[in-house]
């Protein structure tokens, strides 16, 4: 059985069509897997004019903490998708997407709790 290494990256970008009327636009961020992506609100925000190539750009204290809070981003959705990856061997941007936002904690819990009382008592 031939062992496939999967594809994978991160992205951030500006949504630009939401852009606020103080002028901040959100930062979106793209996690794609085998050419399947999916995309969600970092809930950050930067002037257009202050980004290029999916950084924060400028020296100012507030532009270095937004490149750091990037990548504390990209870090956690990298160690979900090795976390995911060694775990069940097959991943989905989505799947990552929904641990890190700390959905699939809260789908496996509906899940436990609709299973049959009888088995857990004993």
């Amino acid at each position: 059985m031939k062992n496939e290494k999967s594809t994978f990256s991160v992205l951030f970008y500006l949504k630009k069509d939401k852009m606020k009327k103080n002028g901040l636009v959100p930062i979106h961020a793209r996690i794609t897997i085998n050419g399947k992506q999916t995309q969600f609100n970092t809930k950050l925000e930067v002037f257009e004019t202050n980004w290029k190539s999916g950084r924060a750009i400028g020296k100012s204290m507030e532009i270095q903490r937004l490149n750091s809070m990037l990548d504390d981003i990209k870090a956690n959705i990298r160690s979900h998708f090795h976390n995911q990856l060694m775990r069940d061997s097959y991943v989905t941007p989505e799947s990552v997407k929904n641990a890190l936002l700390g959905k699939e904690e809260e789908a496996n819990t509906r899940a436990l709790k609709k299973f049959p009382c009888s088995f857990l008592k004993n």
